[in-house]
């Protein structure tokens, strides 16, 4: 059946119609006008370089006036974002953190309606969800942060395939390709969520090339510095280049004493390459205030692996000072060290009191901290002395604490355990590898206990060090078999550096 509309409402239809077109026709160039761009201006350049410095103040000032003078500029959602990531990260405030969460939901939708042909698009999208899943992860929400970071990859990607020149999408890009399917065994489920794979060995060539292109670029040389820090963690855990991401690190973060966050990165990787004399070096411009927490806590632990007990008083300052949860428990049972180095067994006991009572336990150091915090008997003081002096590099002096241990006469096998573990690290480090192959399959063979981290640890150095020697069978054999272990301290990281093994081996 026809419908015939009577010539009234036609008409009127077509007077609304064409008011409409009138009406859209001058409304066009205000919707140009109010369009968003991406300029990654001279004032948004500096803003980001002073974020990268730790110098938040100074960046939110910049990034009020380039707001206030290009409101529709969205590399500024970026930077607010990077700004409170840091803030949020190292100060660790619930407040805070659940006002990140809102203001990240917002820059998340604005960039995701953004219209636009610019690479940064993307890579600024992404970044707000690296951002908002990294604090995720720090405070828990470890599903949540899984798909957060989904996102990010495969914006990435897209990026990535979309402007192939656009190198900074490679920045985050390959570590992501590079690091997953290296994870532990706890985060099979992360695993899932992400729901891609990686390969270490591309994503690590490809990072190098990715550097020397962006020394080069005129256009994205502002990123080669968060590059080369990456890339110096890269080495380390993923690759086991000790020396390397030391090498890496120190080029990377010259700028140290005037950057708290550069002193942090270094601080952090010389710890983990048993560097002391740099570390102090790295932190001493920040001891007396340090304006990232974390980095009094560094120094404190510095001072112990000197057998300096002064380093009680600048971890007593980061309890004291800190509001969040992260390394309090292993700050308590670091403090409780300086106590028994000074023979003070009663505040030794306190303190191992207080590791039970604050903190959280979502870091391994601290997961460790509360296990021994649980431990009936007061430590050995040769064997706290000689894993002191160890963490610090000072194999000689620790090793001279060894040699006064008579095996007999440690209390128990954990004990005995511990001490020919030690000797097996430090003949490594001083190159008697001989020596050092014999003392960990000592551990293995004697020693294989549920909960003790020693035999587990000495698969995964003799699986390192016959990948060294390029003895794959060897090599596959003893990463495998630190898998094999559960339910012991550190397990998440030996678990990742076994896996990354295997990977370098391509075994999965």
């Amino acid at each position: 059946m026809k419908i015939i509309m009577p010539f009234g409402v036609m008409k009127i239809s077509r007077k609304y119609l064409f008011l409409r077109g009138i009406f859209f026709l001058w409304l066009c160039p205000q919707l140009i006008i109010a369009k968003g761009v991406f300029d990654f201006d001279p004032g948004c350049q500096r803003a980001y370089q002073l974020i990268f410095n730790y110098d938040l103040k100074g960046a939110d000032k910049i990034i009020a006036n380039e707001k206030a003078a290009n409101p529709n500029n969205y590399i500024i959602p970026y930077l607010e974002s990077y700004s409170d990531l840091l803030s949020v990260f190292f100060n660790e405030k619930k407040a805070d953190y659940q006002a990140m969460q809102k203001k990240e939901s917002e820059r998340e939708s604005l960039l995701s309606n953004a219209v636009s042909n610019s690479p940064y698009r993307n890579f600024c999208l992404s970044e707000i969800y690296m951002h908002d899943a990294l604090v995720r992860f720090k405070f828990g929400d470890n599903i949540s942060a899984a798909y957060k970071l989904k996102t990010a990859y495969f914006l990435l990607k897209e990026c990535r395939a979309k402007y192939p020149e656009f190198l900074p999408a490679n920045k985050d890009l390959l570590v992501l390709e590079g690091a997953i399917g290296t994870l532990p065994r706890g985060y099979r489920a992360i695993l899932n969520i992400l729901g891609f794979n990686g390969d270490l060995k591309k994503s690590t060539e490809a990072y190098k090339i990715y550097l020397n292109k962006l020394v080069l670029s005129k256009d994205y040389n502002l990123f080669l510095e968060e590059s080369r820090v990456y890339f110096a963690f890269m080495n380390y855990y993923l690759l086991n280049e000790s020396d390397k991401a030391w090498t890496m690190m120190k080029e990377a973060t010259d700028d140290y004493a005037e950057s708290p966050l550069s002193a942090f990165f270094r601080a952090s990787m010389a710890m983990r390459t048993r560097h002391n004399i740099e570390l102090m070096q790295a932190l001493q411009p920040y001891a007396a205030n340090p304006p990232i927490p974390q980095l009094g806590y560094f120094y404190g632990i510095g001072k112990l692996q000197q057998l300096d007990v002064g380093g009680g008083y600048y971890l007593s300052h980061y309890l004291r000072s800190f509001s969040g949860e992260g390394y309090i428990k292993d700050a308590y049972l670091k403090l409780g060290w300086a106590f028994l180095l000074k023979g003070d067994t009663t505040s030794y006991k306190n303190c191992k009191i207080l590791v039970g009572k604050f903190g959280g336990n979502r870091f391994e150091e601290d997961k460790n901290a509360l296990n021994e915090s649980k431990k009936p008997t007061i430590p050995d003081i040769h064997l706290l002395r000689a894993r002191l002096l160890y963490d610090g590099g000072l194999y000689q002096r620790a090793i001279d604490e060894l040699t006064t241990i008579s095996l007999p006469s440690l209390r128990n096998k954990e004990e005995q355990s511990e001490c020919i573990y030690r000797l097996a690290r430090i003949n490594e480090a001083m190159g008697n590898e001989k020596e050092a192959i014999k003392n960990y399959d000592f551990v293995i063979a004697k020693y294989s206990i549920k909960g003790l981290y020693f035999p587990p640890a000495s698969c995964l150095y003799l699986g390192l060090i016959y990948e060294k020697k390029k003895n794959i069978i060897l090599a596959r054999q003893y990463f495998q078999k630190c898998l094999e272990f559960t339910s012991y301290p550190y397990e998440d990281s030996f678990n990742q550096k076994a896996n990354a093994g295997l990977k370098r081996l391509n075994i999965q």
